[in-house]
């Protein structure tokens, strides 16, 4: 605060207090809730401040002395403090309002913070929510700074590899989104294939596992044809997103859903989607097979960000069949990206990233500000991902929107015996944290349980 930096001051502060150990944390928690202690240094703080000469920021010694009895106080000050002083500008109108926080060594020796702590992300908040029922507890970091999020780069020191990266879109993106700020709902399209996709697929046989990988598609042309009746049929309903499953747009179809998203456009730009979320495909990057997702706007063009990247997922965790013992061959990613906007943060994940029960491999997600979270998926059954998403609604102010087909021909295994999915259509699902209650949100009419390929629904935008 001294340097006139304080973005920096209350990511070291969070560093130290709230995620160098969390059951420290959770302690000292409970106790600044029987009393208002915390509360009434904060206005001490304030008061003292307020009495500096012009050009000073804050009297340091007599704000250590007040905050040593309650030092969570110290965060809540220091989130007003950042607000207050011109900072908190909305992270949808300038990429400086996000910052990434390096504490260095020398520092984290002081702090006694390990080194998966070395980096955070400070942004602000984009609106107040009703706080998910986790958030109303007392050890919900929330409750110490309500106007700006901060999380570790390393949202879990058990997992190392996997880091977090928050960006701001492109101005285009910013005004898109922004035309939704004040709306009571958002309409979200999800998309399945009524004919399941048939994979032109390549096996390799290993000692304990049989690696497979999606080369393309047989039935690539009747998929456009499907895909591009989705794009019509969204643009029709006026949706605001429409999300595609996992493994079903490979170059062929996403082609066909750009081709299609063009001239929806220029025909009724008033009904265009923001967001389109092109389901997934094995992609052939840098000699790396990755299962990645691609973001579309309206126009069918990558949705780009401020620095002048685009915005992709790709897939973190490999499905595994314990039998036939078979393996997806995607190389795995590492980074879950955090796309800042005026209707909150949106994140793209794909099928068992979310729905993963293996403790060892679960993608944290929960730990994560995510806002808007949207899932291509391909599975038989979305248990695993709903109980996932049902537990992320009551830890944050979130909606999950999943696309899921779950049926798929992947044609004959080296073992001789054809392998497939054979769900039902239907599974897609959304679920969301609303002002009330989380639940699972009903798809709007006219829709029949298993005998359609598309569900729309209203979700909570203001009300949470």
């Amino acid at each position: 605060m001294k340097a006139n930096n304080p973005k920096r001051a209350l990511a070291t502060a969070a560093a130290f207090l709230v995620f160098k150990d969390a059951s420290v944390f959770a302690r000292m928690s409970m106790e600044h809730a029987t009393s208002n202690l915390g509360e009434e240094f904060v206005k001490r703080a304030e008061l003292r401040d307020a009495g500096l000469d012009d050009g000073k920021f804050f009297d340091g010694d007599a704000v250590h002395a007040m905050f040593n009895a309650r030092p969570l106080a110290l965060l809540s000050w220091l989130d007003g403090k950042l607000s207050s002083e011109g900072a908190g500008v909305p992270h949808w109108a300038s990429a400086v309002a996000i910052e990434r926080i390096s504490i260095t060594k020398k520092e984290r020796a002081v702090l006694g913070l390990a080194d998966w702590l070395e980096n955070l992300f400070v942004f602000p908040k984009t609106q107040p929510h009703v706080k998910a029922p986790v958030e109303k507890q007392t050890h919900s970091p929330s409750r110490y700074f309500p106007l700006w999020d901060v999380i570790p780069a390393i949202p879990d020191p058990a997992q190392e590899s996997r880091s977090v990266a928050v960006i701001a879109p492109s101005n285009a993106m910013i005004s898109s989104l922004k035309s939704y700020v004040g709306a009571p709902t958002i309409s979200v399209y999800l998309a399945e294939f009524e004919e399941s996709p048939q994979f032109v697929s390549e096996w390799a046989v290993g000692d304990e596992l049989t690696t497979w990988k999606a080369k393309g598609l047989q039935n690539s042309s009747e998929l456009v044809k499907l895909a591009q009746a989705h794009i019509r049929r969204a643009f029709s309903r006026g949706v605001n997103a429409i999300v595609f499953p996992e493994l079903a747009v490979d170059h062929e179809v996403l082609h066909g859903i750009k081709t299609e998203l063009r001239a929806r456009l220029l025909a009724s730009p008033e009904q265009a989607p923001a967001l389109v979320i092109a389901g997934s495909f094995h992609a052939e990057v840098d000699g790396k097979t990755l299962n990645r997702s691609l973001i579309l706007d309206a126009a069918g063009n990558s949705v780009t960000f401020q620095d002048g990247t685009t915005f992709f997922h790709d897939k973190l965790t490999s499905v595994q069949l314990s039998a036939p013992k078979i393996i997806e061959g995607n190389d795995v990613g590492d980074v879950v990206t955090l796309m800042c906007s005026p209707i909150g943060t949106h994140a793209v994940v794909i099928c068992l990233d979310l729905g993963q029960a293996a403790s060892a491999d679960a993608v944290p997600l929960e730990k994560l500000p995510i806002r808007w979270l949207w899932v291509p998926s391909m599975s038989q059954t979305v248990k695993p991902h709903e109980a996932k998403s049902k537990t992320m609604c009551t830890q944050r102010a979130v909606t999950v929107a999943c696309a899921n087909q779950a049926a798929a021909d992947f044609g004959l295994a080296p073992s001789g015996h054809p392998l497939a999915l054979s769900g039902a259509l239907g599974t897609s699902f959304v679920y969301q944290t609303t002002a009330s209650a989380t639940e699972k949100s009903r798809p709007s009419s006219p829709f029949v349980e298993g005998k359609t390929a598309y569900q729309i629904h209203n979700v909570q935008l203001t009300s949470i």
